[in-house]
């Protein structure tokens, strides 16, 4: 159950690297628990009345089989991303 979307091997070597450093060093920490998980990031240009800024979105995936990728994730922002991996490392260590 869940998001699926169909993925290509260049989009998986793009999205083993996060160009946030923290979000980086945890997904290195996950992978290598289990390496199948990426986290995709999309920049955004927002344009408001008075200003305008760039804001960066994260999407967090977990590739179940060839190139199926699942969805996991459903708000985008990097604080829900550095939750998750957190709580997938304490997780695994937990379960050794």
């Amino acid at each position: 159950m869940g998001v699926h979307t169909y993925t290509t091997e260049q989009k998986l070597k793009t999205w083993e690297r996060v160009e946030d450093s923290q979000l980086d060093e945890l997904l290195q920490e996950v992978r290598q628990i289990d390496s199948n998980y990426y986290i995709q990031t999309t920049k955004y240009f927002v344009r408001s009345w008075f200003k305008e800024k760039i804001e960066v979105r994260y999407q967090l995936f977990h590739v179940t089989g060839g190139y199926d990728a699942q969805y996991l994730t459903a708000a985008n922002t990097k604080e829900t991303i550095i939750a998750w991996l957190f709580g997938f490392i304490n997780g695994s260590n937990k379960a050794k």
